[in-house]
């Protein structure tokens, strides 16, 4: 869990380093667990869509859009 929080922490800090991985959906990975956060930014506001274990398919996070 601090693992996420440090990416949180880091995405609060800075949004847009991230790259955009689907429509305007932006992908951090974990560094020390195997996850990665999908997020959105919207008026300075961030938006978490999901957090996901990386043997997961993508596709888990996209049917929430």
């Amino acid at each position: 869990m601090t693992s996420i929080k440090a990416c949180i922490k880091t995405l609060k800090g800075n949004p847009y380093v991230f790259a955009v991985v689907f429509m305007e959906i932006r992908k951090i990975n974990t560094k020390i667990f195997p996850y990665s956060i999908f997020y959105e930014i919207v008026d300075n506001e961030i938006t978490i869509f999901a957090v996901i274990h990386n043997s997961r398919s993508e596709k888990v996070w996209q049917e929430r859009l």
